[in-house]
């Protein structure tokens, strides 16, 4: 029996609908060999309950970190450090994955052989009433997706919907660098130490990273019309915090965060949280063996 080659990191934040919307598309995979980790960022009790009908389906792992914030970085550096796999893919808990996600990062990994670069995805917006008509019909309308996707919206959405073949280039832009639908080698991801936890609030938290990934010498390869995602509508998140993060992203800075998947001395890999203060308001729930 193989192991797993990739795991897929859901960042959640109640709202268990869009979450149950999501998580039905990682089952309805054409592939099932891969990992799932929901990093939850402070939920109640009601995410919990959807996350819980979701073992006997996936191969999946709930973190949960205490509600203090929007601490996306945290979260999912919590997430990471509980990843055994050679890739790591992130995905939002409102953009729902395409039936062939997993398999499309497997295959433009596979192209990519081995220059050092990570997949940047792209997603199809989805109206609000096209939304909400998700979120109460559920799982039935999720076939339909591409097709109403390519009515509503104008060229440039209906061109992330359609499937086509991949070309693997590498580059090192930073424009359009989107933290919902994200793949990496997670050597390189250790390499840099993860997300950078000073970032708290919305906002640019990934292009921080990407930023420390090309001072290391990691690429980006755009990825369109593979790895597709449907993101949810939903209102904006408070963005109070964007203009300092932004000016934090954009100052020099070393490619290894110093509060990253490891604190304190940054020099030190390992793939568990072993200090107390880090096991403190946070919860890890397995799949009942």
């Amino acid at each position: 029996m193989t192991l797993p080659r990739i795991t897929v990191v859901v960042s959640t934040y109640n709202s268990p609908r869009y979450l149950e919307l999501v998580l039905t598309g990682l089952v309805s995979q054409t592939v099932s060999d891969f990992k799932v980790i929901v990093a939850d960022d402070g939920s109640t009790e009601e995410t919990r309950f959807v996350i819980d009908s979701f073992f006997p389906r996936l191969n999946l792992l709930h973190c949960w970190q205490k509600d203090a914030g929007f601490r996306l970085a945290a979260v999912r550096n919590l997430a990471l450090s509980n990843v055994s796999t050679e890739l790591v893919a992130f995905l939002d808990g409102d953009c729902i994955p395409h039936r062939n996600y997993v398999a499309d990062i497997l295959h433009c990994f596979n192209a990519l052989e081995k220059r050092r670069a990570y997949l940047q995805g792209h997603r199809v917006i989805l109206d609000k009433a096209f939304s909400e008509r998700l979120a109460a019909d559920g799982s039935p309308a999720l076939p339909s997706l591409g097709l109403l996707a390519r009515n509503v919206f104008h060229f440039s959405n209906r061109f992330n919907a359609i499937r086509r073949p991949f070309f693997p280039r590498v580059h090192f832009r930073l424009k359009g660098v989107r933290g919902c639908n994200m793949a990496f080698r997670m050597e390189d991801l250790v390499a840099v130490n993860g997300f950078d936890e000073s970032f708290e609030g919305w906002g640019h938290e990934d292009q921080d990273l990407v930023r420390r990934l090309f001072a290391s010498g990691v690429g980006r390869c755009e990825v369109r019309g593979r790895m597709i995602v449907y993101h949810l509508y939903h209102p904006e998140h408070d963005r109070d915090a964007a203009e300092e993060n932004l000016l934090r992203a954009r100052s020099p800075r070393p490619a290894r965060a110093a509060a990253g998947i490891v604190r304190g001395n940054p020099n030190v890999v390992c793939s568990k949280f072993t200090e107390a203060t880090r096991k403190k308001d946070r919860e890890i729930s397995r799949r009942p063996r």
